[in-house]
């Protein structure tokens, strides 16, 4: 496995989900920078991205770093985002999803129901 590989295959996490390398990606590189207020990255993080708030920045930062989003620009510049890393991250997304979509759904768990009539004869 090359170098770029290492760094988004994580053994313990499900490759399945979506997005799966990508956020992995963007969790490391923002993981760098600490929400703490004390910490002068994350001030002039806040000072980028015009918050005031810290607690604000706080929780969007939560839900920038799972990609449920849209994410602004002047994020991933400050993070150190890589675009063709970024680009190669999601063509392996891509990937399993084109492989999820010709697996063979098998379901876990089905529901039947059963309705039976019995005529009674007298």
């Amino acid at each position: 496995m090359n170098q770029m590989n290492e760094i988004f295959f994580d053994k313990n996490s499900k490759r399945e989900s979506n997005y799966f390398h990508t956020r992995n990606y963007i969790r490391n590189l923002s993981s760098r920078i600490p929400n703490r207020t004390s910490d002068l990255r994350f001030l002039h993080l806040a000072e980028i991205l015009n918050y005031r708030k810290l607690q604000k920045l706080e929780k969007k930062r939560r839900v920038w770093d799972t990609l449920l989003e849209p994410i602004p620009v002047e994020y991933f510049e400050s993070l150190g985002v890589k675009m063709n890393l970024l680009d190669f991250t999601l063509e392996l997304d891509q990937e399993i999803y084109e492989e999820t979509l010709e697996k063979e759904p098998i379901p876990g768990e089905f529901v039947l129901h059963i309705k039976s009539f019995v005529n009674l004869k007298h």
